[in-house]
């Protein structure tokens, strides 16, 4: 099944938009289905030298690109006058900070009279009081559209309209975003190293020294905690592998069968498959492990168990890879479920 391009009118109009902006932001979340949809965004990126935010839905974007500016999104989406929205699960909450403690409040983190445009599928499927769709948020601009598929002809289109001038103006503003990158990453480096020999471990040390033992493998990441942001942070993220993406729902019991099921796919590309799993997870669907023990899949998998607390979770450490299973022998030590919230 090929799938639908958005109309050629509304693209042209896209990108006219994208071209006159003076800080273009684009925002993507479950885009790239295919391997190819992540350099179809770095090409259109790279045109504008405009800053992308990855929502994490899939791999979508190179975590350490120069334009990668998905850290500073306070400063990005503050700055913005136009933004594109690539498939996303909740615009909502991408573009708007929202504090729950004693008084719930929320304000939108652009400022007014940024043009704000969708372009994706979500809107074809909403037909129910319950689904997925989030909070409602005003869009200026909603083009109907496989988001990957459409990407060409916007690249295309916006190429026919970037002139000298502009290309000048664009190259200083690449400039900018790489110079912020770079900073990112360091301050990023630091604060991983607060509570460095604290324990129980800290999640930042736990994903750097994992990232420490697999970088130089073909490695990919196929399950992680809720609100762990620190592989994102951390790893290179270069590939369309290396990161599986969400559930898109956030709900418990997503994580461990699902990173399974990635281990189980990626066998036959010889790859080493890692993910990070809270204790809630487990809880709910602890026969994972059961599957991933007996055969004909426990072929294909190795385990290390590191099922220490981490902060309030109790985090569990897995590397998924051809040879026998082998589990740590320190007992599982139970957490207050649901903790990971």
């Amino acid at each position: 099944m090929v799938p639908p391009q958005a109309d050629s009118g509304a693209i042209a109009e896209v990108a006219k938009l994208l071209v006159n902006a003076e800080a273009p932001l684009i925002v993507v979340d479950r885009m790239a289905r295919m391997p190819a949809g992540m350099a179809r965004l770095v090409e259109l990126a790279e045109v504008l030298q405009c800053a992308v935010m990855d929502r994490f839905g899939r791999t979508n974007f190179p975590s350490r690109h120069p334009l990668n500016q998905t850290f500073r999104r306070n400063v990005v989406v503050g700055q913005a006058d136009v933004i594109l929205a690539i498939e996303m699960n909740d615009h909502w909450a991408a573009l708007n900070a929202f504090h729950d403690r004693i008084v719930r409040t929320s304000q939108p983190l652009y400022k007014p009279g940024t043009k704000i445009i969708s372009l994706g599928l979500r809107d074809m499927y909403l037909k129910a009081n319950y689904q997925d769709f989030g909070r409602f948020s005003d869009i200026d601009m909603s083009v109907a559209g496989d988001g990957e598929a459409s990407l060409p002809a916007l690249t295309e289109a916006v190429k026919k309209l970037v002139d000298a001038g502009r290309k000048s103006a664009y190259e200083a503003r690449g400039k900018r975003y790489a110079a912020a990158r770079l900073a990112m990453l360091e301050q990023a480096k630091s604060d991983a190293t607060v509570g460095w020999d604290s324990s129980p471990i800290t999640t930042g040390r736990m994903c750097a020294e994992v990232y420490a033992q697999i970088k130089n493998e073909d490695w990919s990441l196929v399950g992680n905690t809720i609100g762990n942001t620190w592989p994102m942070r951390l790893w290179n993220i270069d590939k369309p592998h290396r990161w599986n993406g969400g559930s898109g729902g956030a709900g418990v019991g997503y994580n461990a069968p699902a990173s399974l099921g990635a281990a189980l796919a990626n066998k036959r590309h010889g790859r080493l498959t890692v993910t990070l799993n809270g204790d809630g997870d487990l809880l709910f669907v602890p026969t994972t492990l059961w599957t991933a023990a007996h055969p004909p899949h426990s072929d294909p998998l190795h385990r290390a168990q590191q099922p220490r607390p981490i902060t309030r979770n109790t985090c569990i450490c897995r590397r998924w890879r051809t040879g026998t299973a082998a589990a740590s022998k320190r007992p599982y030590r139970h957490h207050n479920h649901g903790s990971e919230r």
